[in-house]
This record gives structure tokens, C-alpha cells and sequence, in this order.
């Protein structure tokens, strides 16, 4: 059976967490054996329980990990930290946090989506709300915590983004948003230097979830609306091709 130090599973949460209000999301290992190995070796462990004021918590869909060239992990919170407004952190695989960032509104807030790892080795990420407009923003930030502003959107290049954007084969970044001011998705590409550009704004539905960089050079994503059969299938729906979206490099 799989061990664990302690869960964070809503029913263990009341249990082990008494300050709930403080106490909101956790960090964990999972190590999955291979084929060959029993299935009692597979592993559970609870890294770490994030602490609302100081660390941050609420981790959010997507809100992916990434690993840097230290070997750490870094990502994001969607709410608390000094501002209540989300936090950027590093965490070891041996389970010790460090805040590197606290979003404090005019740089974003409500970052949701998680960071992609940069070939600068930078890392990237949006915030949903928050920026210049309020409609979210795109950053990079150092492995020591180091954020710079990319792009605040301005609902006609997109508006309310999930996810970070993923590195291109030509060295720029591509993501997507949820809305823009034509009640659908946009889809965009980013310099590590800020220059920004608008590929679409035809994405139906609602797109949360990150970009993948497939073999042929095109970039697919899914929306949770849109397609022809039900709201939400999306474009995982190969019965209406129409709202597939390929963002052309």
C-alpha cells in the first residue's frame, strides 16, 4: 500500500489541519514504480502544507510544477502571501519552501496557471487578474526571485489567462487566454524580452489549459466549451473539427 506522512485530501484536511483557513493546499512526491516493481513500493509523500499569510496556498488547475537547472521545484499560488494576492515559490524535493515573490496587484495577482521553464533558464508564468488593466499579465522570474512584467493584457490581446506560456522552437513563448473583448480565447506569443503578439483571438470556449508544442510545429491546446457536441468536450471533440485552433509558428 502507498505510505504517506500525513495527507491533504479534503477528509484528512479536517483532521490534520485544524486551522483550515490557514492551512490550504500541500506539496507532494509521489513516486511511482515501474512495471516490474510490486505495487506496495510506490510512495506518497506530504512535502509541504501551505501556510495562507506566509507561504501562499491555494494551487490551482493548471498550476504546474517546474524543475529548474538547480534541480528545485518552482511555482505558483493562486491566493495569500503578504498581499493576499498569490506568491511565486521554490521548494527542494526534500520538502524546504522558500517565497520568492509576493504579487502585490499592479505586477498581477491570482496566479493560477504555474511556471514553464525557460531555455534561459528563467521561468515563465501569467497571472489571471491584476496588471496594468486588471485582466492579468505575463512574467518572467528568476530562480532568486527576480519578476519582470511582460505583457498586461488589455481584453483586445486577450484577457484572463490560466496557464504560462510554453517555450516555441524559434525561442519565443506561446500561450493562451480565456477571453478577450470578443467573448472568446486569444492566442498570443512573447519574447523573453516582452515583445508581445497576437495570433488569435478564435479560440471558442473557454481555454484553460496550457499549450503543447507538437512534432509538426504546431501548437495544440483544448478549450472546455466549444464543439459540436456537448459544451464541454471542446476541441477534443473530432466530431467538429472548427474549434481546433494550431497556432502556426
Amino acid at each position: 500500500m502507498a505510505k504517506a506522512r500525513r495527507s491533504c485530501f479534503p477528509k484528512a484536511v479536517f483532521a490534520s489541519c485544524p486551522r483550515l483557513s490557514i492551512v490550504l493546499g500541500c506539496m507532494f512526491l509521489l513516486v511511482m514504480g515501474i512495471a516490474s516493481t510490486p505495487l506496495h513500493s510506490q510512495t506518497y509523500t506530504d512535502l509541504h502544507d501551505f501556510n495562507c499569510p506566509t507561504d501562499g496556498c491555494s494551487p490551482y488547475v493548471s498550476g504546474i510544477l517546474a524543475q529548474g537547472q538547480d534541480g528545485n521545484l518552482y511555482g505558483t499560488l493562486g491566493s495569500g502571501g503578504t498581499s493576499s494576492l498569490g506568491t511565486v515559490f521554490k521548494i527542494t524535493p526534500a520538502g524546504a519552501i522558500t517565497t520568492l515573490y509576493n504579487f502585490s496587484g499592479l505586477d498581477g495577482s491570482t496566479p493560477f496557471g504555474g511556471l514553464t521553464l525557460g531555455t534561459d533558464g528563467n521561468f515563465y508564468g501569467t497571472t489571471r487578474d491584476g496588471g496594468l488593466n486588471s485582466l492579468g499579465t505575463i512574467f518572467k522570474i528568476t530562480p532568486a526571485g527576480v519578476l519582470t512584467t511582460l505583457h498586461s493584457f488589455n481584453s483586445s490581446d486577450g484577457a484572463y489567462p490560466y496557464s504560462p506560456p510554453i517555450p516555441g522552437k524559434n525561442g519565443s513563448y506561446y500561450g493562451v487566454t480565456r477571453d478577450s473583448n470578443l467573448s472568446v480565447g486569444a492566442g498570443y506569443s512573447i519574447t523573453s524580452g516582452g515583445t508581445f503578439k497576437l495570433l488569435t483571438t478564435s479560440i471558442p470556449g473557454l481555454a484553460y489549459a496550457p499549450l503543447i508544442l507538437a512534432s509538426d510545429g504546431n501548437f495544440y491546446g483544448t478549450s472546455q466549451n466549444g464543439g459540436g457536441l456537448r459544451p464541454w468536450d471542446g476541441f477534443s471533440d473530432v466530431g467538429d473539427r472548427s474549434s481546433e485552433n494550431r497556432l502556426q509558428l
